[in-house]
Formats: C-alpha cells, sequence, structure tokens
C-alpha cells in the first residue's frame, strides 16, 4: 500500500527549489537519453516476500531509482533554469517524458538536484504550490 504524500508544508521546508517543469528525457542503462522511452537506471532488490509466493496479479514493479532532464518551465522557489539533469530517488512511481508538474527538489550530499516527495509531480496542482509557496512567505 502506498503511503499518502507528505503535507505540501513539510515538502517546501526541505526543497532548496520548487519547479514547474515537464520531463524531458530519461538516462538509458547504457548511458544514453531517451526521451520517448523510460528505462531503470539503477534497480534496488524487491522488498523480500515470505516464502516463495509469487507476487500478486496487479503488483508494483521493483522500485527503481531514475535520472531524468527536466526541462525548467518557471522556478517558483530558488533559482534553477534551462534543462537540470536530476535524480528521482527509489520510489512507488515512474517518470516519463512528457509529464508535467510542480517539482520539489534539493542537493543530495553529492551535489546532484533530486525530486523530493513520495509521489510524482501530480501529488499537488500548480495552484495549490503558488498558494503554499505565498503562505510560507507570509
Amino acid at each position: 500500500m502506498t503511503l499518502p504524500p507528505e503535507p505540501i508544508n513539510e515538502l517546501l521546508q526541505q526543497a532548496q527549489a520548487v519547479v514547474l517543469a515537464s520531463v524531458s528525457a530519461v538516462r538509458n542503462p547504457d548511458g544514453s537519453w531517451q526521451g520517448d522511452v523510460t528505462q531503470v537506471v539503477t534497480a534496488q532488490p524487491e522488498t523480500p516476500r515470505r516464502g516463495n509466493m509469487p507476487p500478486a496479479i496487479g503488483a508494483l514493479q521493483p522500485r527503481v531509482a531514475q535520472q531524468v532532464r527536466l526541462e525548467v518551465e518557471r522556478c517558483l522557489a530558488g533559482a534553477l533554469a534551462g534543462e537540470v539533469e536530476v535524480v528521482r530517488p527509489v520510489a512507488d512511481y515512474v517518470l516519463m517524458p512528457g509529464q508535467r508538474g510542480p517539482f520539489f527538489l534539493r542537493e543530495t550530499a553529492a551535489g546532484t538536484p533530486e525530486i523530493i516527495g513520495r509521489l510524482g509531480p501530480d501529488t499537488y496542482g500548480l495552484d495549490e504550490v503558488e498558494a503554499a509557496i505565498l503562505a510560507s512567505k507570509g
């Protein structure tokens, strides 16, 4: 069962930037970039199951991390512009080229921007994100 999304105020406290962006490409395992297919960059092992039972019909695929390029349309908080390479850490969703919405970003210890939040960019609408940013400055 997927957990509900974090409250938007918690995401804003962790984020160093919030952008309205579209996924322009996803990195393939061979290092090339694809703008029309999603490939896995890093596969994490599946959560152990009890016994040798096969996964239930409709079960989620193994959780994976992705490296993606975001085309930033507008920076809502922080300072990012243009095309930015980011990491989407292990999560219960997969990003695909063409997906668009608000992305909450923070810098990792390695200096790479990473998407934060349990769910994808369609968790909160643009109006809701802008209102929360405005309220946090108030």
